[in-house]
């Protein structure tokens, strides 16, 4: 038999047990959370949660591509939901076409991954370069760290400080491979301006071109402003480098009294060629995901990016290091690709044939 106070134990032990269990089934029914039964309020923190955003790098180890995303690593895992690890992939060669197919063919399209190409990355698809296997428009554009105006700057000791010179006397450019901007600049010069700059091609990114500078195997290069600042400031406190042109859509606000190379262009024809490859100055420090990244994802990709990039923190650590910020939205790195995409064919087979001469 059951004695009274065993079935009063029982009894509170059933209410206790019973009145819990009703309170979840309300809770559950009503999507109220309560501590013992609560499910999540964020699926996009929860996938990067404990999760690593891998960032697909175009440049090399050396490159101001590497420096930026380095700075901005701590930022943006941050501001992004689960606080998810960032490490970077570095891919180099081809003019980073190798980066760009393997982020646009391979990676994974979960958010997971993520890029950061080289400018004339959009400019090479629409020039049909060889190797090419992707669409520019198709990528999800996440934003930008600045507007990169490129240089073409020589050493002093090559003797040459304008253009008329360059058209008078040889010097020799470092580049990296044919689908460069480093590479793509010198050779559009010669043809559409007149100079004589003697390319030496097959460098990996703008550091092993710089060393090889530094080593007098070149008397110049044309690449990133920025990244003679960052990397090469001693260039410019010893007065060692001469600027000749800014390529880019304006001038460089550091550089006011240097021209931009579309300055030097002798008809429209030659305007429309050099400005093709001017303008995707504005891709210059950009980051893009691969199509098909879920639509949550892409939208806290590109917020915690715009958060991160404007960070009082990040503005003074870059102001630390020595490089530009200047946040440059998603919509507008998209903008640009799309008129790059729809250039007209005069201008782009012109392009085409100082290339294939080349």
């Amino acid at each position: 038999m059951i004695g009274n106070q065993d079935l009063k134990t029982k009894w509170r032990f059933i209410s206790r047990f019973g009145s819990r269990f009703c309170l979840r089934l309300w809770a559950a029914a009503t999507g109220l959370c309560v501590s013992y039964g609560s499910a999540s309020a964020d699926p996009v923190a929860d996938f990067y949660r404990n999760a690593t955003i891998n960032v697909v790098l175009a440049g090399g180890a050396g490159a101001i591509h590497a420096i930026y995303t380095q700075t901005l690593a701590p930022f943006l895992r941050r501001h992004m939901p689960g606080n998810p690890n960032i490490v970077i992939n570095y891919q180099t060669g081809a003019g980073g076409t190798i980066a760009a197919n393997y982020l646009y063919n391979i990676s994974p399209k979960d958010g997971t991954h993520i890029g950061a190409l080289l400018p004339e990355m959009p400019m090479a698809a629409r020039l049909g370069a060889a190797g090419i296997k992707y669409d520019p428009r198709k990528f999800s554009y996440l934003a930008g760290a600045d507007v990169t105006n490129s240089t073409i700057t020589l050493m002093r000791s090559a003797g040459i400080t304008s253009i008329a010179e360059a058209r008078e006397k040889t010097a020799v450019i470092a580049a990296g491979g044919p689908g460069s901007q480093t590479f793509l600049t010198p050779v559009v010069a010669n043809a559409v301006i007149g100079t004589k700059f003697k390319i030496v091609a097959g460098y990996n990114g703008l550091g092993a071109i710089d060393i090889a500078v530094d080593r007098g195997e070149a008397n110049g290069r044309s690449g990133s402003w920025s990244s003679i600042k960052a990397t090469r400031p001693q260039w410019l406190s010893q007065n060692l480098v001469v600027h000749l042109a800014v390529v880019g859509p304006e001038r460089e606000p550091d550089l006011p009294d240097v021209p931009l190379l579309t300055e030097f262009a002798a008809t429209a024809s030659d305007r429309a060629v050099l400005s093709l490859i001017s303008d995707n100055a504005i891709l210059g420090r950009s980051w893009l995901a691969p199509p098909g990244v879920p639509a949550e994802r892409l939208v806290a990709l590109r917020d915690a990016f715009w958060k991160a990039l404007n960070d009082p923190e990040m503005v003074a650590e870059a102001k630390a290091r020595n490089i530009d910020l200047r946040p440059v939205r998603w919509e507008k790195l998209a903008d640009v690709v799309e008129r790059t995409m729809a250039t007209d064919d005069a201008s782009v087979d012109r392009l085409k044939r100082i290339i294939d001469a080349k």
